[in-house]
């Protein structure tokens, strides 16, 4: 007789546990984590976007352990990466008190970043 995965008998205090370990082992989830513990200005906010991140973040492991929703791993890590880059440009414009240059910046550096693979796409190779 087969073996079971251990995934499959797995009961919700496990998937619990592997979550855990999962944001806590993620040096990504503890960057921007980091940063929203930064731009927190009192508890009742920061208690906000932690909640906000954790059930945003179950929602999508839940879609995507189901099979409902299945996006290509390069997507998530972008997209990833735009959000610690976000939120460390936010942090940066609140210590500065300049945000609007800052925004601008990102935006004008995220801009000429797709500008550049644009070009290196319709480029043929050598």
């Amino acid at each position: 007789m087969p073996r079971k995965n251990s995934l499959q008998s797995a009961g919700l205090v496990k998937f619990v546990e592997m979550g855990m370990m999962h944001i806590f082992t993620g040096v990504d989830h503890m960057s921007f984590m980091l940063g929203l513990v930064l731009i927190s200005r009192r508890v009742r906010d920061l208690l906000f976007v932690v909640t906000g991140f954790t059930i945003g973040h179950s929602l999508t492991l839940a879609l995507a352990v189901t099979g409902i929703l299945r996006p290509d791993a390069q997507y998530i890590d972008a997209l990833v990466a735009l959000t610690i880059a976000l939120i460390g440009a936010e942090n940066i414009g609140d210590a500065t008190h300049h945000p609007l240059p800052v925004a601008l910046g990102l935006g004008g550096l995220l801009f000429v970043m797709q500008r550049q693979r644009a070009q290196a796409r319709a480029s043929p190779c050598p």
